[in-house]
């Protein structure tokens, strides 16, 4: 899948030291997303800083408001998943990278 494909996204693991999530990983991989990994805040936004092109979604294993506050001016449209096990992200990963559906008010 190239990258200039519209289904191409790009997601920020932040903080996941263990291999539960390589299942994860592997999955949005075998989707055609390109997975960037850090094992902490401080690296994620290392990454987001000096990352090309744009980070669609971060995923996380706990809420870190300053995280959140420090990526948001290099990676504006960052959307943001906060998960507590892999087991059941992938689902919850896809909803999230499909673009906005327009309101029934607007049709």
């Amino acid at each position: 899948m190239s990258q200039t494909d519209a289904k191409f996204r790009t997601i920020l693991i932040a903080g996941y030291p263990n291999n539960s999530w390589n299942a994860l990983i592997r999955n949005l991989a075998l989707e055609g997303h390109l997975v960037l990994t850090a094992r902490d805040g401080e690296e994620a936004i290392q990454i987001a800083k000096t990352h090309s092109r744009p980070i669609h979604l971060l995923i996380v294993g706990q809420t870190n408001p300053a995280l959140f506050t420090e990526l948001r001016p290099y990676q504006p449209g960052i959307r943001i998943l906060v998960l507590a096990s892999p087991e059941t992200a992938l689902a919850r990963v896809r909803e999230l990278l499909q673009p906005p559906q327009p309101s029934a008010a607007c049709a």
